[in-house]
C-alpha cells in the first residue's frame, strides 16, 4: 500500500499545531510522522494477518487430509473463506489509505488560501474521496465480518460542536463530516477487534498440529534437520503466531483512543500529551507488525 500521505492522524496533528500556536513547517512535517506510523503499521499488520489465516486453513487441509482423502469441494469451500477474508482484508487497507487522503486534504484547508482544490477532492456523499470512502465502508460492513448491530448502527458517535477556534472552509468541512469520520474509525475499530477473534480461534485450533509437524517432528527425529535455518523460522513463525491475533486488538484499541483524539481536537481540548501518547502507541505497533510482517 502506497504510504506517501500523512495519513490517519494528520487531523489531529494539525488541529493540535493550531491550537498550540505551532507554524514552522519542521514543526507540522515532525508532527505528521504519527500518520505515516499509523498507515505503515496496520499496513504490515494486515498483511501478516491475511498470510496466517490462509496457514491456518492449510494446516486444516493437511490435518483433514491425514484422516481422509478431501473431496474438490471440500477444498473449495475453504479456499472461498480465504477468499473471502483476504478481500475483506484488502478493502480495511483501502479503507485506512481513504481517511489518510482525506486527512491530507484537510490539511490543505488549514493550510491554503485556495481550497477550491481540495474541496473539489473530497467531494460529497456519492463522488470524490468521500463517495469512495462511503463505497469501501459500505463493503465491510456488508462482509459478515462484524457482528450484525456493528455492521448496521453507526456506533456511539458523539455530537461534538466544532470549536470556534477552527475557521473558513476547514470547520465547514469538519461540521459537514465530522459524523462520517468517527463512523469510519469505528468501523475500523470494530473491524480489526472481529479480526482479532477470528485468527484467535484459528491459531488456537492450529498452532499446535503446526509445531508438531515443522518444530518438534524434525528435531526428535532421529534424522539431523536438513535446514538448521528453515527449522529455527518455522519455531518462531509457530510461537509468535498469537502475537498477530493480540496486536490486532491493539491496534482496534488504538483506533479508540484515536476516535476520543478527533472528538477532542473538534472541542479544542486535544493536548499534546495525549497526542505524544498516539504517537508512542502507533511506534510500538509499527515495530511489532514490521516483525510479523516479514515472517
Amino acid at each position: 500500500m502506497n504510504i506517501r500521505f500523512r495519513q490517519l492522524f494528520s487531523l489531529t496533528l494539525i488541529f493540535a499545531s493550531l491550537l498550540a500556536g505551532c507554524k514552522s513547517a519542521k514543526d507540522y512535517a515532525g508532527l505528521a510522522q504519527a500518520g505515516t506510523t499509523y498507515v505503515a503499521a496496520m499496513n504490515s499488520l494486515l498483511v501478516a494477518t491475511g498470510n496466517i489465516g490462509v496457514d491456518a486453513t492449510s494446516e486444516k487441509l493437511l490435518q483433514d487430509d491425514a484422516l481422509s482423502n478431501l473431496s474438490p469441494e471440500l477444498y473449495k469451500n475453504l479456499s472461498d473463506e480465504d477468499e473471502k477474508m483476504l478481500q475483506v482484508i484488502g478493502q480495511l487497507r483501502q479503507h485506512v489509505n481513504l481517511l489518510g487522503q482525506y486527512f491530507e486534504l484537510l490539511q490543505e484547508l488549514a493550510t491554503s488560501d485556495a481550497p477550491g482544490k481540495a474541496q473539489q477532492a473530497i467531494g460529497s456523499s456519492d463522488s470524490g474521496l468521500i463517495g469512495n470512502l462511503n463505497r469501501v465502508g459500505s463493503q465491510l460492513r456488508g462482509s459478515g465480518f462484524t457482528p450484525s448491530p456493528v455492521s448496521a448502527a453507526a456506533g456511539p458517535i458523539t455530537n461534538t460542536v466544532v470549536s470556534g477556534i477552527i475557521r473558513g472552509a476547514l470547520k465547514d468541512e469538519l461540521q459537514l463530516r465530522k459524523d462520517t469520520i468517527q463512523k469510519e474509525l469505528l468501523l475500523q475499530e470494530q473491524l480489526l477487534s472481529a479480526l482479532s477473534k477470528k485468527i484467535n480461534h484459528d491459531l488456537t485450533i492450529t498452532q499446535q498440529t503446526k509445531e508438531q509437524r515443522l518444530v518438534i517432528g524434525p528435531l526428535t527425529s532421529p534424522t539431523p534437520i536438513a535446514n538448521p535455518d528453515t527449522w529455527i523460522n518455522n519455531r518462531r513463525s509457530v510461537l509468535t503466531m498469537k502475537l498477530t491475533a493480540e496486536q490486532l486488538q491493539t491496534a482496534s484499541n488504538n483506533i479508540k483512543k484515536l476516535r476520543q483524539a478527533f472528538d477532542d481536537l473538534m472541542a479544542g481540548k486535544l493536548t499534546f500529551a495525549s497526542m505524544n501518547s498516539l504517537l508512542a502507541d502507533f511506534s510500538t505497533l509499527l515495530t511489532i507488525a514490521e516483525k510479523l510482517k516479514g515472517q
